[in-house]
């Protein structure tokens, strides 16, 4: 057999697959569902968490990031990325910034690498103050080094 006839086979049938496999799937929403879906994403992947020691969830307006209000401990975070989920349990030493932004916005800098600066939308005002609560910011804009 030609060569190059078997290279254009063998280059067309791995776009073939790949182009079914795009088409097959759906596509990745990122989207929280409920808050019960934030509560159950952060207590799997912290298994030491009880959800019955969760006090509020505030989702963001488009319903891709949540924050986790805990009885006791770290405030839990969960950021819909692709068809993953981020989660993390946050203490104010992992916000490098937290800047409140427009009316119910909010622009966050973590000193994790892995978490980019992302602004978050709310509701309303008192749900972005709660947030800044969570983070440690109760009496305004924080900013660490």
């Amino acid at each position: 057999m030609n060569p190059i006839l078997l290279v254009v086979l063998i280059v067309g049938g791995l776009i073939l697959i790949d182009l079914l496999l795009r088409f097959a799937r759906t596509p990745p929403s990122g989207q929280l569902e409920s808050e019960t879906q934030a509560v159950d994403q952060l207590c799997r992947e912290y298994p030491e968490l009880d959800a019955s020691d969760v006090s509020r969830v505030v989702l963001t307006a488009d319903r891709r990031a949540a924050f986790v209000a805990m009885t006791s401990g770290p405030a839990g975070f969960v950021s819909g990325m692709g068809d993953r989920f981020v989660v993390r349990q946050l203490r104010p030493a992992d916000i490098r910034e937290a800047v409140p932004e427009a009316e119910s916005a909010l622009r966050v800098r973590f000193n994790e690498v892995a978490l980019r600066p992302m602004r978050f939308e709310f509701s309303d005002s008192a749900e972005r103050d709660l947030v800044l609560v969570l983070l440690g910011a109760a009496r305004g804009p924080i900013q660490t080094t």
